[in-house]
């Protein structure tokens, strides 16, 4: 009986056969696939070959072959999905035989690529008003090289458009790389329920989209009511009833307070001939209309966090019967008899709309 003269791990690449007993290969990205052979000759009898990889058993296929004076040779190829596990870890190749009292070893190490795994977004209120600062940070670990960070507003293809986000990574010990992306933005009501993503990508990510390690997180903003008026323009007839309506959006929505005013005059809604509806849509109704109810009309609604108003009025406009004058020409008397023209004309003194439909 003899002890193996040699043990050598060669790496296959297609039709190349590299010597890699010893060294450092790669870097491979995360799901490569190697293949490894490990030769041990020179024993009598042939030895046994085993991969590990740590404490872990790996599967190998082995071959053997008899050479002179009954000594032999054999080899195990390894097929291997490179991991996570591999980071930091050594492939050893252990060969034994009877001769042996313990292994003969060889190892080669892999320089692994990973991708950004665990990325979450945390932040320091669940609820911001409108126009405060709101601070998120995106964490991402795991990455080898580093990851890069980048923030998306609404989708993933629209990437948010805001002064740069600060970035800081920092080796670990386990030989990966943890990265945060701070980012700041002032909220407004736009941001209210809006999504934003943060995604952490690094050269393992980039050909692979459905592996893209991203997190989420749903902007919650309280802002005061945006109000508009829902009508511009109002035209009712006098002694009929109008009513004229504002629309909002707010958080919260509900108000606290609805006032209506008329020409820039608080209205009174102590005169009966005023109603108010105020849940969906505030409306002011107003019966029995006169002239002097037209005008310009506007709300202001008021929640928690303040009061908005709409940026331009309904204006309302009471068309009233007219009040004519006739006028004759000439303003003289005429004798009968006289071959003179005289002329008549209706002219309206009072009244909406000053134009006239009918004359009798």
């Amino acid at each position: 009986m003899a002890r193996p003269k040699y043990v050598n791990i060669t790496l296959l690449d297609g039709p190349l056969a590299t010597p890699v007993t010893g060294g450092l290969i790669g870097p491979y990205h995360e799901g490569t696939e190697l293949r490894l052979i490990c030769e041990a000759g020179g024993g009598k009898p042939a030895p046994h070959v085993f991969w590990f990889m740590g404490d872990k058993l790996l599967k190998g296929i082995e071959s053997s072959a008899e050479v002179y004076n009954l000594t032999g040779s054999v080899g195990s190829e390894l097929k291997l999905k490179v991991t996570r596990e591999a980071l930091g870890s050594k492939i050893v190749c252990k060969v034994a035989n009877e001769a042996m009292e313990s292994y003969l070893t060889a190892f080669v190490q892999i320089d692994v690529n990973l991708r950004p795994v665990s990325t979450v977004i945390s932040g320091e209120k669940e609820v911001v008003d409108e126009g405060d600062d709101i601070h998120l940070v995106c964490s991402s670990g795991g990455a080898r090289p580093a990851a890069v960070i980048t923030w998306y507003n609404g989708s993933l293809s629209n990437p948010l458009i805001l002064p740069p986000a600060r970035h800081i990574s920092s080796l670990q010990e386990d030989g990966t790389y943890a990265t945060i992306s701070q980012l700041v933005i002032t909220a407004d009501r736009h941001h209210n329920n809006n999504m934003l993503y943060c995604q952490a990508t690094n050269e393992v990510t980039q050909n692979h989209i459905q592996d893209q390690e991203r997190a989420k997180y749903q902007l919650r903003v309280r802002y005061r009511p945006a109000v508009q008026v829902m009508e511009r323009w109002i035209a009712v007839n006098q002694s009929d009833q109008v009513s004229v309506s504002c629309a909002y959006q707010a958080n919260p929505h509900q108000l606290l307070s609805i006032m209506w005013f008329h020409n820039n005059k608080l209205v009174d809604m102590s005169n009966p001939k005023y109603k108010m509806i105020a849940g969906g849509n505030p409306t002011l109704t107003i019966t029995n209309v006169t002239k002097a109810d037209s005008g310009n009309y506007s709300c202001v609604l008021t929640n928690q966090i303040g009061h908005g108003e709409p940026d331009s009025p309904s204006i309302v406009e009471v068309q009233t019967r007219p009040r004519v004058k006739l006028r004759m020409d000439p303003q003289s008397s005429i004798i009968e008899g006289d071959e003179r023209n005289v002329s008549l004309s209706c002219e309206v003194e009072d009244g909406h709309n000053a134009e006239l439909t009918r004359v009798q």
